[in-house]
């Protein structure tokens, strides 16, 4: 049988043994995707999100009593706090037992810096081709239309918000003649907290698409001992959020080529790249789940990416690339995904 995302031939006709993929479910999940008339791209994806979060907020939060609100968060907190411990003592054994195959990969993973920005990458091929992230080297003004218009909305919702927080506060002791100026603090802190958590998501977007129509200029790329070559050559993905960079050296280090059949969920995972200019930097986390699209397929992880680890490399315990980071939803926690490798072989000549 072929499969029908990676083409590989195989005997078995229920799971691909090459890109994991589960037929019925793949096929299934095909035939929806076809009576879609629209296609939402990930930016859009990502800010229309603090949309629903804004709803939750007000729909949710401000509906519960003060009593109750006060005696959850007691709880809350509890949980995670005890969850936290949790994946700190996880992460640290598997980083321990993994450093060896993480520096490795390091010594392979690079920063591309442009007019505008930086965002990572990795070397492919031994003749020193890059893979990264296409919004890290390419304007994309049909996302940027979409970021405005989910922009507006979502700050339209915001101004609802404080209305909302607003009322809640001059109705407070009424509702709850008990309370002191203590709970009222405790009552009102998680609610203001939260709106300064979606105005600054807001804002960081702004910021982002009011010069995402910008040319990148000239791409640079800098190596882990910090010498800087420029790009000669970029071929951009038409489907993905992928890049191919082409610099002019020779004998490059190389990051071995994983095998996401080989994955598990659960499975320790590695994020490589520079996020926030932090050279050289990893995050740890476990193989969430592996998802598929009609463009690409994904996997979801919880180890952190942040803003400039776009296009580095996710590698297994081995230290093996199964992945390449391109987006993290940052109003949620744990929530981060990268394009799967098998993904980005089928789309350049490599």
């Amino acid at each position: 049988m072929r499969c029908p995302s990676c083409s590989h031939e195989q005997e078995g006709d229920f799971r691909c043994d090459q890109c994991g993929i589960i037929f019925h479910k793949y096929n299934a999940y095909q035939t929806k995707q076809s009576n879609t008339k629209t296609k939402k791209r990930n930016s859009f994806l990502v800010v229309a999100l603090i949309v629903v979060s804004i709803g939750v907020v007000i729909a949710y939060s401000l509906t519960k009593s003060p009593e109750e609100a006060l005696r959850h968060e007691g709880a809350a907190n509890s949980n995670a706090f005890d969850s936290e411990k949790t994946i700190q003592s996880i992460q640290q054994s598997d980083t321990s037992n993994a450093s060896e195959a993480i520096a490795l990969a390091m010594n392979a993973t690079v920063g591309v810096i442009t007019s505008t920005g930086s965002g990572s990458g990795f070397f492919i091929s031994s003749d020193c081709k890059i893979v990264t992230n296409r919004h890290v080297v390419a304007a994309d003004p049909i996302s940027t239309a979409a970021v405005d218009n989910a922009i507006e909305e979502a700050t339209e919702q915001l101004e609802e918000l404080r209305s909302q927080i607003d009322s809640e506060a001059q109705t407070f002791f009424a509702k709850c003649p008990n309370c002191n100026t203590d709970d009222y603090q405790r009552y009102m802190r998680p609610l203001e907290e939260r709106y300064e958590e979606l105005e600054s998501i807001i804002l960081d977007h702004v910021g982002g698409a009011e010069n995402s129509i910008e040319n990148q200029g000239e791409i640079v790329i800098e190596l882990i001992d910090g010498s800087r070559y420029p790009v000669v050559e970029v071929e951009v993905s038409e489907t993905l959020d992928a890049a191919l960079l082409q610099i002019d050296a020779d004998n490059c280090p190389v990051i071995e080529i994983g095998s996401l059949s080989n994955m598990s969920i659960g499975d320790p995972v590695y994020a490589v790249g520079n996020p926030r200019g932090l050279k050289n930097s990893v995050t740890a986390g476990i193989f969430s789940q592996y998802r598929q699209s009609a463009n690409g397929n994904y996997i979801q992880t919880d180890a952190s990416i942040n803003p400039g680890n776009s296009g580095g490399p996710l590698i297994d315990k081995e230290g093996r690339v199964i992945g390449v980071n391109f987006l993290k939803l940052t109003e949620s926690e744990g929530l981060g995904f990268a394009i799967a490798i098998n993904s980005i072989l089928s789309q350049f000549d490599l």
